[in-house]
């Protein structure tokens, strides 16, 4: 778990009006405050921590540093008092992002990791963004993986588009959900308690392409189609997707539209094949704020998992948090009076919540 200590000043300015964005930075016991993003990254020093208030911002340059950035979560209904954390545009991941930890924002673009740029430890949690990528492609699997990303991990987020992740070397996927197709996951990783809404049509519109070596459990996935091909020979070494271990998931097709057997898996057990009876709320093939991906009480899913949790997103070791709040304290409710009263004070009220995770 990690811990965020905030100063009495660093916690002002995390409570301050929608009426116009600001970045704090705190560095140790000191805190400074920016009316923009590129400021506070320049300012920033390994290990520091910048805290967004309710706005939209926008990040000129690559990171390059090892920060934490958080912002106010992009639930609307849980960021109501403060406003959600835009980030507009994309997210550059250069070399120097050891130990990075993003937390809380809405991306309008996508989180982009340069090719061939090593970091490492890199933490991505409760975020909304489009697209994922490693700058890699189905080529990478011929190149040197020395300076990939190693150890990167995405839980409790939203992926509006696919995941590429040729070039990463160790990628895991916690509580996610993934509107489209998971690319290139070659190095190895973890699939856990993910929610995969792609379906399509076509023999080339499978919700992989690429995966091995990988842990897959307790996911569901809403697809109609295969997952992959499994090995054939195109190059050394083959393509197609193969030696993961898929167990404990729930597919929406019948076994023998997911193809498990084709090589896809080296182990495959418990999954569970035609399940319709799913979420309290969903339909179409993309996340929406208003549909409930809580496991309906007569779903097969219901304490399905691997460790006989619920299969889906709200089950497993580290279930997703209701409403996605990030870690910093979360203010549910914000009363600033207009104008000051009879004494000259300003009536200011906040309701505020510790978060543990």
């Amino acid at each position: 778990m990690k811990r965020i200590l905030l100063s009495m000043a660093f916690m002002i300015g995390l409570f301050y009006t929608q009426a116009q964005p600001i970045v704090s930075l705190q560095h140790g016991s000191s805190t400074i405050y920016f009316d923009n993003l590129d400021d506070a990254v320049n300012d920033a020093l390994p290990g520091d921590l910048i805290v967004l208030s309710g706005g939209t911002y926008y990040l000129s340059d690559t990171l390059r540093k090892a920060v934490s950035i958080i912002g106010t979560g992009h639930f609307p209904d849980s960021a109501s008092a403060t406003g959600v954390s835009i980030l507009d545009g994309n997210l550059i991941l250069d070399e120097g992002c050891n130990n990075l930890y993003i937390d809380g924002l809405y991306l309008s673009g996508s989180i982009k990791f340069v090719y061939e740029e090593k970091s490492e430890n890199v933490m991505i949690k409760r975020c909304n963004m489009n697209d994922l990528t490693f700058g890699g492609s189905h080529f990478s699997q011929y190149d040197s993986d020395t300076f990939w990303p190693n150890n990167v991990y995405v839980h409790h987020s939203i992926i509006r588009g696919s995941l590429e992740a040729g070039g990463c070397r160790y990628l895991s996927l916690v509580g996610n959900i993934i509107n489209g197709r998971i690319l290139h996951m070659i190095k190895g990783g973890v699939m856990e308690n993910n929610v995969l809404l792609k379906t399509g049509t076509g023999s080339y519109n499978s919700v992989w392409e690429e995966v091995r070596n990988v842990t897959v459990r307790n996911n569901v996935f809403y697809t109609n189609q295969h997952l992959d091909y499994g090995s054939y020979a195109c190059y050394n070494p083959p393509c197609g997707s193969y030696t993961n271990t898929i167990e404990n998931n729930v597919f929406a097709s019948d076994s023998t539209v997911v193809k498990l057997y084709d090589g896809v898996a080296i182990v495959h057990s418990n999954n569970l094949y035609n399940v319709t009876d799913l979420f309290n709320s969903q339909s179409g093939n993309a996340f929406d704020y208003t549909h409930n991906y809580h496991l309906t009480s007569t779903s097969p899913a219901v304490d399905a998992g691997f460790d006989g949790s619920d299969i889906g997103i709200y089950g497993g070791s580290y279930p997703v948090k209701e409403g996605g709040m990030p870690i910093v304290p979360w203010i549910s409710e914000k009363s600033v009076d207009p104008a000051t009263n009879s004494n000259g004070e300003l009536p200011v009220y906040f309701k505020v919540k510790a978060q543990e995770h």
